[in-house]
C-alpha cells in the first residue's frame, strides 16, 4: 500500500469489515483532502476532477467507481423488510 493511503487503514479500520456507509466514505475523503493539502490535489491522487470530488463531498453525487476503487471498495445493494 502506498504511503498516500496510510490514513485509509487507520480510518476504516479492519479491512475485513463488510459494510461501510456513505458517511464513512465521505469522512475518508475529507481526511484525504486534509492529508493531501487541498481538494484539488486529493482529486488528482484519486483520479477524478476536483468538481466531481466537491460534489461527492457535498452529497450532491454518489462516489463512483474510481473513488470506491481508491478505497478498495465496490458498491452493493442492500434490502430490508418494511417495518423493521
Amino acid at each position: 500500500m502506498s504511503k498516500d493511503r496510510r490514513w485509509y487503514n487507520n480510518r476504516l479500520g479492519d479491512k475485513t469489515a463488510r459494510h461501510y456507509t456513505l458517511e464513512h466514505i465521505i469522512d475518508c475523503l475529507q481526511i484525504q483532502v486534509e492529508v493531501s493539502g487541498s481538494q484539488k490535489m486529493a482529486a488528482k491522487e484519486i483520479g477524478v476532477s476536483d468538481q466531481y470530488l466537491s460534489d461527492v463531498l457535498k452529497f450532491k453525487r454518489a462516489p463512483g467507481a474510481k473513488i470506491l476503487k481508491a478505497y478498495g471498495l465496490e458498491p452493493v445493494a442492500a434490502y430490508k423488510s418494511i417495518g423493521t
